[in-house]
């Protein structure tokens, strides 16, 4: 796999006209829903296992010590929405990999990563991989990560990667702006966040999306900053 190092700006137009495009289709889906011809999948928190292994036990303490409460909280509901959606989907899915990529994905909102000038999601991809590779996990899936995390914001590019890029992009899109909630049944939804309290997440991401994109304006998190980002987090159907 050959792994990003520049991430693609979208000219305002193109971006917005895709934001458009996908807007309409959570409409369509959320109708197909209420008319009961869309299923909601329904599945205990049991289900959504955690993966146990020793890298992901050294991954999760390593974000725990870098990252807020709310950024760690958020991580975690990102890896169950994303699986949670991965299996309702019939996805084939490697849990590993995929919780890795969502519980690291905002690396680079830390301090861990402060100083870069790069974009963040690209600046936490690669304090992410080189974690991974310093710790001997396998190459392949590392870079796999990378990308996960480099192209989560990216609108329509991570959409058409594997698996675990689409599921860390959609499981971190639900949990911030409510994108695909109406595939999950609502039971499903609250015991997540009743596991991973929200923690004032909606206020504390705007803040932290407005500080990283200052001096960045040529990165996807600042075109969609211009396009509204602020107040579709605000608007998703969340409490906090």
């Amino acid at each position: 796999m050959t792994i990003t190092t520049k991430l693609e700006t979208l000219p305002l137009r193109t971006l917005a006209w895709r934001l458009s495009r996908f807007r309409l289709q959570a409409w369509t889906r959320r109708v197909t829903s209420a008319l009961g011809l869309r299923p909601r999948a329904q599945m205990r928190l049991a289900e959504l296992t955690i993966p146990d292994s020793e890298i992901a036990r050294r991954v999760t303490q390593h974000v725990i010590e870098v990252a807020p409460d709310f950024l760690v909280n958020h991580s975690l509901r990102s890896y169950l929405f994303g699986a949670a959606l991965g299996l309702r989907d019939g996805l084939n899915f490697d849990p590993e990999v995929l919780y890795l990529g969502a519980v690291m994905h905002d690396l680079g909102l830390t301090a861990y990563c402060g100083g870069s000038q790069q974009a963040f999601e690209l600046a936490g991809a690669q304090q992410a991989r080189a974690f991974l590779l310093e710790r001997d996990y396998d190459a392949a899936k590392a870079d796999l990560v990378h990308e996960a995390i480099a192209l989560h914001t990216s609108i329509g590019l991570a959409a058409r990667k594997e698996p675990e890029i689409v599921l860390v992009q959609q499981g971190s899109s639900l949990d911030m702006v409510g994108l695909r909630m109406e595939d999950l049944a609502s039971p499903t939804v609250d015991e997540i966040v009743a596991a991973y309290p929200r923690l004032d997440v909606k206020r504390q991401m705007i803040l932290l999306a407005q500080q990283a994109v200052v001096g960045k304006q040529d990165c996807p998190l600042a075109s969609l900053m211009k396009l509204g980002f602020s107040r579709f987090v605000l608007s998703a159907p969340f409490a906090e």
